[in-house]
C-alpha cells in the first residue's frame, strides 16, 4: 500500500490514511472507465477522477488538475491520461507519491512518431459494414 508521508510500522497501519488515487482516463473516455477497478480497492480508499478538460495541451490539463487536487496523491493514467499523469508528476514531483501508467508511455510523443501512427491507422481497412 502507498501512504502519504513516512512508511508506517505494522501496528500503525490502522491509523494511516492512504494517499488518494487520481484516476485519469484516456481520450474519449470518462470516469466510467475505472468503475470495475474501483471495486477492487479497499473500502474507503479515497479516489478522485481527473477529467481531460481544462486546457488544449497536456501541460494545460495537468496544471488545471493540479489546482483541484490535494497536496499529495497517487497518479494512475490510462493512455492519454498517462501522458497527463506523467506531466503532473514532472511538474509537481513533491506532490506525486507514485505514478502508474496503463497502456501509455514514458517516451515523448514526437511529431514523427505521431505521423507514423497516423499512417498506420489510415492503412487499416475499414470495418465491415453491418448489413
Amino acid at each position: 500500500m502507498l501512504f502519504c508521508g513516512r512508511r508506517p510500522h505494522k501496528r500503525e497501519i490502522v491509523n494511516i490514511t492512504p494517499c488518494p488515487l487520481v484516476l485519469i482516463p484516456g481520450f474519449m473516455l470518462d470516469e466510467t472507465l475505472w468503475q470495475r477497478f474501483q471495486t477492487c480497492l479497499p473500502a474507503g480508499w479515497p479516489v478522485l477522477h481527473g477529467a481531460l478538460s481544462g486546457g488544449k495541451t497536456i501541460r494545460d490539463i495537468a496544471r488545471h488538475l493540479a489546482e483541484t487536487l490535494p497536496p499529495r496523491f497517487v497518479l494512475v493514467g490510462f493512455s492519454l491520461g498517462g501522458y497527463i499523469a506523467r506531466q503532473l508528476a514532472a511538474d509537481y514531483p513533491q506532490r506525486a507519491a507514485a505514478l502508474v501508467l496503463v497502456a501509455s508511455s514514458l517516451r515523448e510523443d514526437t511529431s514523427s512518431r505521431w505521423h507514423r501512427s497516423s499512417r498506420r491507422c489510415k492503412a487499416c481497412p475499414p470495418p465491415p459494414s453491418a448489413a
